[in-house]
């Protein structure tokens, strides 16, 4: 079982703003370079041409994070931004769905009592009087 590590892709997005500028580049001796900002060409990293094959694929790693890093972090914050979204919209149709729900047994419940009072006249009389006295109905006024 793995443990989830939860960055904070602001300061990691804030990290990367604060380092040489892209595009860095590879020399032939697997040292990465940032650009000359007007002092020279800056090394970021130096891997030096030694005898390890991996120094190559380090120095490659190195550039393409430089770029690659910022956009995966603005790709993250994007998603977590429409999840976050998404969920708010979730749990709005949720209580719409639970106050529908409630409506809903709240007019079967009357439905049933209708339908009950309906087999007995009587009561049926009694029952249109308490609905009417519970909810009042305007009648327009007759002009004839």
């Amino acid at each position: 079982m793995t443990t989830e590590i939860k960055r904070d892709l602001q300061a990691d997005l804030a990290l990367c703003k604060l380092a040489t500028p892209a595009p860095w580049t590879i020399d032939g001796e697997n040292n990465v370079d940032g650009p000359d900002t007007g002092f020279g060409e800056l090394r970021v990293a130096t891997l030096g041409d030694t005898a390890r094959a991996e120094q190559s694929d380090n120095a490659a790693f190195i550039k393409a994070a430089r770029e690659g890093w910022p956009h995966a972090i603005y790709r993250a914050l994007k998603a977590e931004a429409e999840l976050a979204a998404e969920e708010d919209r979730r749990c709005a149709y949720e209580m719409d769905a639970d106050s529908l729900a409630a409506e809903n047994e709240r007019l079967y419940s009357a439905l049933q009592d209708v339908a009950y009072a309906l087999t007995r006249p009587h009561d049926a009389l009694h029952y249109i009087a308490d609905v009417l006295a519970k909810n009042p109905v305007e009648v327009p006024a007759d002009d004839n």
